[in-house]
């Protein structure tokens, strides 16, 4: 149980990563890979 909670926190905090970059990405008008990521 716990480690599946570790897990999904790992996986949304990622993702939180991703989307931020990717605005600040946009924000500056830069190239950024697309949106499959791996975590």
């Amino acid at each position: 149980m716990q480690v599946e909670l570790v897990g999904f926190w790992s996986f949304v905090i990622c993702h939180l990563l991703f989307v931020i970059a990717k605005k600040l990405a946009n924000k500056h008008n830069k190239i950024y890979p697309p949106s499959n990521h791996n975590c």
